[in-house]
């Protein structure tokens, strides 16, 4: 007759508020009504004959496990099964820790998704079969699909033959050995522009410590490189226009280190012309002409004559001398 018969101390407790009412020839419709009118059960909250119905639904057809939330923010669980008499037994489990577990977990993945979503760079999680579990906002992008389209695929599906299995040997070195791998490439996209970019894959431990997924980091510096292209372009053209200079031409670091010397300053110096400027230090390449008689010292002048003409550099003030052929050179640095 769908009366209420009996229950053990654990139900009265789970079932808090309606343990006066729990009493012998209860009918079960008469108990839900009451929940519903309490404000106990969240879902009733506006629409409690609505809600009724549904729960009536339930417990006519028992077997499937159903959870119940409660407005003080416990959860149950509810499995009901129909006895060989004809009535109805229900067994109720507090599930509250694991939804409160759920949901923070759930926090944690959508605080996870919105930074890497705002991450400048693409980042991919694989699995250990190397299929997509998880792709942000850039990668969606640069593949032209959306998220649901890419989980449970692999490279393969976006890429030619030959890209994917570079990528795939690439992947398949971080499962194997469970090291950093970096590379830098030209990789073309579905999205229809090709990009300059620095990937970065590296294994996602499980709690014991075992590879679980392959994380990958894909930064775009095809700007960089296009700014380094240009920097040589534009160093190979300073060169140039140096090198075509008649005077000769020598340039040091902060740290007195010859960078740089153009043919005619070569030729000017033919006592160093063998010699490895580029790394020299100006006293170095100094002491050098000195010693070898460029400015036609005396040997007990030496070290006179390095201290003069290093004194000269650092003054930072033009000066001239001439040599033994008669040559003089105007000096300006």
């Amino acid at each position: 007759d769908d009366r209420f018969a009996l229950c053990n101390e654990k139900y009265k407790t789970l079932m808090l508020g309606m343990s006066g009412i729990l009493k012998p020839g209860l009918k079960f419709e008469d108990m839900i009504r009451q929940l519903a009118e309490s404000g106990m059960r969240v879902p009733a909250l506006g629409r409690g004959k609505e809600w009724i119905r549904e729960r009536m639904e339930l417990h006519r057809n028992p077997g499937k496990p159903f959870e119940l939330q409660f407005s003080d923010g416990r959860w149950l669980r509810v499995l009901e099964n129909k006895t060989r008499e004809g009535g109805i037994v229900a067994i109720l489990s507090d599930i509250t820790e694991n939804k409160l577990a759920e949901e923070a977990l759930r926090e944690s993945e959508e605080r996870f998704r919105a930074v890497v979503d705002n991450l400048p760079m693409a980042v991919i999680i694989k699995d250990l079969d190397v299929r997509i579990l998880m792709a942000n906002k850039k990668y969606c992008e640069w593949l032209s699909s959306g998220h649901d389209q890419i989980v449970g695929k692999s490279v393969r599906d976006f890429f030619s033959e030959d890209d994917s299995d570079k990528v795939a040997a690439l992947d398949r070195k971080v499962l194997d050995t469970g090291a950093v791998t970096e590379k830098e490439w030209r990789w073309a996209y579905p999205d229809g522009v090709t990009r300059d970019v620095f990937s970065q894959k590296f294994p996602i431990p499980g709690a014991d410590g075992k590879t679980i997924a392959i994380g990958t980091v894909i930064a775009d510096i095809t700007g960089r490189k296009r700014a380094e292209e240009a920097l040589r372009e534009t160093k190979a053209h300073l060169d140039s226009a140096i090198e075509s200079f008649s005077d000769g031409f020598i340039l040091f670091d902060a740290d007195d280190r010859c960078v740089f010397a153009n043919d005619a300053y070569v030729s000017s110096h033919p006592t160093i012309r063998e010699s490895p400027l580029h790394g020299m230090k100006i006293e170095e390449i100094v002491r050098k002409l000195v010693v070898t008689g460029f400015y036609g010292n005396a040997s007990e002048e030496i070290e006179k004559s390095v201290q003069t003409r290093l004194g000269y550099y650092r003054s930072g003030k033009p000066y001239e001398y001439s040599m033994d052929d008669g040559r003089w050179f105007e000096v300006k640095e």
